[in-house]
Parts: structure tokens; sequence; C-alpha cells
């Protein structure tokens, strides 16, 4: 006789159920709802301040060098693109001082520091009647294109800029 003739078929157990979900699920499905949510949000407003750089940098290139409001058209320009990457901030309330260090607060500023004063003596140009030592337009206008292209990405996450709502 042989002993594996007196075993029993294999009872298989009842399938296991998909629905309801255990918890380490729900807290994967929730942690990546809030990851997607996070980085949508990130990609929006990085859109929405390259977009406003994009559109001042149009806007300067296309000024008239020999227009008798030139300088402040591209102060002013520089001035909205930077509220646009700087919300919470009073940036048109920002002088002399302030304002430097906002130009002054990124590398260019160390590798270009030519372009950092060009576009601070544009700043204090528009407060006095003289605009000598300004430079060519063409000059002003590729500093400003510069700065806009290279300090802007960083200025946004930037923490060098302390608090500056003391105006």
């Amino acid at each position: 006789m042989n002993p594996l003739d007196q075993l029993a078929d294999i009872q298989t157990p009842d399938s296991v159920a998909w629905w309801p979900l255990a918890l380490g699920y729900w807290l994967v499905i929730l942690l990546t709802l809030m990851l997607v949510t996070v980085a949508s949000l990130y990609i929006f407003k990085r859109t929405k301040q390259r977009r406003a750089r994009n559109v001042a940098i149009r806007q300067i290139q296309a000024l008239d060098e020999n227009a008798p409001n030139f300088a402040l058209s591209i102060q002013h320009i520089v001035k909205l693109t930077v509220q646009a990457y700087l919300p919470d901030k009073p940036v048109s309330a920002w002088h002399s001082k302030q304002w430097k260090s906002v130009l002054a607060a990124g590398k260019l500023s160390k590798s270009a520091p030519d372009i950092v004063d060009t576009l601070y003596q544009l700043h204090t140009s528009l407060y006095s009647n003289s605009s000598a030592g300004l430079g060519e337009p063409a000059q002003i206008k590729k500093a400003a294109i510069l700065w806009l292209k290279t300090e802007l990405p960083a200025l946004a996450s930037s923490s060098r800029l302390g608090d500056m709502h003391n105006v």
C-alpha cells in the first residue's frame, strides 16, 4: 500500500479581494497625489515666471533707442519682471540700496560687474537731470536682457535678499 494514496486533495483558499485597499496603498495614493499637486503648482509658477521674463525681453528688444523715455522704459520693464518673480515683495517701492542689492544678488555681479553697474546707473539716472555716463542704449539693452536671462531664475529661489519689506 502506497502512503500517498491516503492523502486528500489540496483545498485552494478563496481568492484575495483587491477591494478595499490596505492602508499602505492609500498612503501611496495620497503621497502620489500630493507629489503631482506640488509638481503641477511648481511647473505652473515657473511657466508664469518664464513667460513674464520672455515678454520683458521682447519688450526691451522692441524699444526705440532714441525715445526720450528709453531709460525709464527699461527700468520699468525690469522692475515689473522682478515683481512677477517676487510677488510678495514691494518691488516698485525699492530704492537705491535695496534695488542695488537685488541687482547684485546673483552670480553676474562677480562675473560681469559692469552689467550690474550699468543697470544701477540706469536706476540712479532716473532721479538726476543728466544721463551722462549711462553708455550706449544698445549696451543698456544688452545689460538688461543679460541680467533678465541669468539672474531672474535664481532670484525667485534666492534667500540672499533678506527682508526687504522695510521701505
